[in-house]
């Protein structure tokens, strides 16, 4: 049996070297976004900060894989291993966030279809991954589609769009204006330096890997966290649960910081965003420092080229506001049914305790809106609504009906 490495289940011994950033010229020609002579379109959906593609094999849909530039071979669900005719030829140990461990299987080769685009794998992990990310996005989920998509491909993530750019990297020349970060490969993940300012302005320099499947801005490992004494420092924060790991569910003190940057030039940075301080052993590290996600990226047309070690960015222009939960409830789905709405924690002090809700209890409706009108990503948008909304609420607690009211408030203060 053996160790593997993937952002589900992060586990991977290294060291990251710095990188640097660059500029490219701009010469007013086609960008990283242009349709491309022998380029493919595939569609993709970005919702609550991950980025999903629907995949099929040659005879039948396979559901929702999540796509993710940490995961070092692409995982498939246990459940799927009879649909694909899947054979087992060893084990292997996964862990990463969470407290625990995962038994994952070695598969055969098979071939998945991202829309039209064929994508041929010689090997993948299977492991019963579909039931628990289910339940905590609100899709099906088949999968994890990972590093071999980018180095098969230059991939350009185009979020404004909703739309993967897939190119053949042996006639790809860059030609816009974006900002070219040059980052290493450490067990097939992107490493990039950048620098952290904390909200007493304190600058910390910081290794990060590019995490697609982290739905967040920044996530940041717990050996950091303790080395610069940051629950401290990053006060007020609030503990919530993100999403889950082989050890179990994960868990983060949010709060938010002035400033965000990627190498030394502020040409890619964000300001005003809310990072996850990793807490109750979620995200260990030991060869990374934090994790740069999908919420950081959103802002960016990005374009991965895995053979040159380049990540192109360019800003989208899309506007997005940095929120979080209101409510202090984290609500997740019935692996079962999509559409069955349960509280899953209880921030203390939070609306949601004061208003008498608990967890355990089934949410059946929200101001009006039945749950079986809603999606989970609908649910987890409208418990952001502004602050000093209400929130009409009606449950099954301990299968009795309630009808409670949450007052939202911000939980998380501007840095």
């Amino acid at each position: 049996m053996r160790k593997t490495g993937i952002r589900f289940a992060l586990s991977v011994r290294g060291r990251i070297v710095a990188c640097s950033l660059n500029l490219l010229a701009a010469g007013g020609l086609p960008s990283a976004a242009s349709a491309d002579v022998g380029a493919s379109n595939i569609p993709m959906v970005f919702e609550d900060m991950r980025v999903f593609l629907p995949v099929a094999s040659a005879h039948q849909d396979l559901g929702w894989f999540i796509l993710d530039t940490g995961l070092s071979e692409t995982a498939i669900d246990s459940g799927l291993q009879g649909t694909l005719g899947l054979t087992t030829h060893g084990a292997t140990t996964a862990t990463g966030a969470g407290r625990g461990h995962l038994e994952v299987g070695l598969g055969s080769g098979t071939t998945l279809l991202l829309d039209h685009v064929k994508l041929k794998l010689p090997e993948l992990q299977i492991a019963p991954i579909g039931k628990d990310l289910t339940m905590f996005t609100g899709r099906k989920v088949g999968g994890i589609i990972g590093s071999e998509l980018f180095y098969k491909y230059v991939v350009t993530l185009d979020f404004a769009n909703s739309r993967i750019l897939l190119r053949d990297p042996a006639g790809f020349a860059y030609r816009g204006s974006g900002t070219r970060v040059h980052f290493q490969l450490v067990n097939q993940v992107p490493s990039i330096d950048g620098t952290l300012t904390l909200p007493d302005r304190t600058r910390l320099p910081i290794q990060m890997l590019i995490d697609v499947g982290a739905k967040a801005n920044l996530l940041i490992a717990e050996p950091f966290v303790a080395k610069y004494d940051l629950l401290r420092k990053m006060q007020p924060h609030v503990v919530e649960p993100l999403g889950i790991g082989p050890g179990g569910e994960t868990y983060y003190a949010f709060a938010r910081v002035p400033l965000l940057q990627i190498g030394d030039q502020p040409k890619v940075a964000a300001a005003d965003l809310i990072v996850g301080l990793s807490v109750k052993g979620t995200l260990r590290g030991g060869f990374f420092e934090g994790l740069l996600g999908s919420g950081f990226l959103r802002h960016y047309t990005v374009t991965f080229d895995y053979g040159h070690k380049v990540a192109i960015f360019e800003p989208n222009g899309v506007a997005v506001p940095d929120e979080f939960d209101r409510s202090g409830a984290f609500v997740t789905s019935s692996a079962g049914d999509l559409h069955k709405f349960v509280v899953n924690y209880i921030v203390p002090g939070s609306p949601a305790e004061k208003s008498g809700l608990a967890v355990g209890d089934v949410i059946t409706a929200i101001s009006g809106r039945a749950a079986g009108a809603m999606t989970l990503a609908d649910v987890r948008s409208l418990l952001k609504s502004k602050a000093g909304q209400s929130l009409q609420m009606t449950i099954d607690h301990g299968a009795k009906p309630a009808v409670i009211t949450l007052h939202l408030r911000d939980l998380i203060q501007n840095s």
